[in-house]
């Protein structure tokens, strides 16, 4: 597997997040040997009727405008986000604010998939509010888009020093969900788009590992 591949391998198949919230999944470790601290959010999970409103994909769909407060500063994005995002009552934040005090000489790198791409992006906007700094890499598969500011794009080249991927495959109709939203990087990878293919978004949201990303394995985005 190359890098890009095992990375969304390993995000898939990690079974030991916490829970908290809105149902919000989230993992901070460091490792050590790479002298990296990780934040990882989890992907969609199915809807369950009894909860629904509390649900990740109610947070997907519900994308009308909303103002989430991130240490007294107001930041836009859906409501649906906003409501998942301040459920988790800044736990998963304060948890890596915490291993950059003790390792201040580690990287920092956020990772998620699927509906977590939405945390990890408010999360990276929550780091540099709270900090003043950037993280170091950020990655995203079966990207959702957040912002409504058309800018965000430039914007956010301040807060991710590095890499800052936001992987889509065309077909996954789960990246469509916020039609009216921008990501800050999209970076596609796959087969081209076709209508035929509606009934196997599924198999294209869930099979990231199995996609070539040669093509941005050495791209500088500045």
């Amino acid at each position: 597997m190359t890098k890009f591949q095992k990375m969304f391998y390993d995000i898939k198949n990690t079974r030991d997040y916490k829970t908290i919230g809105e149902d919000i999944d989230y993992k901070v470790w460091v490792e050590h040997e790479n002298r990296k601290i990780i934040m990882q959010f989890e992907e969609s999970k199915g809807t369950d009727k009894k909860h629904f409103w509390h649900s990740d994909w109610f947070h997907n769909l519900a994308f009308i405008p909303w103002i989430l407060w991130l240490d007294k500063v107001p930041v836009l994005t859906t409501f649906g986000y906003a409501c998942a995002y301040k459920s988790a009552k800044n736990q998963p934040i304060d948890e890596l604010c915490s291993m950059i005090e003790i390792h201040p000489d580690y990287a920092v790198e956020m990772r998620a998939w699927s509906f977590g791409t939405a945390m990890i992006k408010i999360a990276v906007r929550h780091h540099w509010i709270r900090r003043h700094r950037a993280i170091d890499n950020k990655y995203g598969y079966g990207d959702v888009k957040v912002w409504y500011n058309p800018f965000m794009h430039w914007i956010a080249k301040k807060y991710v020093k590095y890499e800052n991927f936001e992987f889509v495959t065309p077909n996954d109709f789960v990246t469509w969900c916020v039609p009216f939203c921008h990501r800050t990087n999209k970076c596609s990878v796959g087969r081209k788009f076709a209508l035929k293919e509606i009934f196997k978004t599924e198999w294209y949201h869930t099979h990231y590992e199995e996609y070539d990303y040669s093509k941005y394995e050495y791209v500088d985005f500045d």
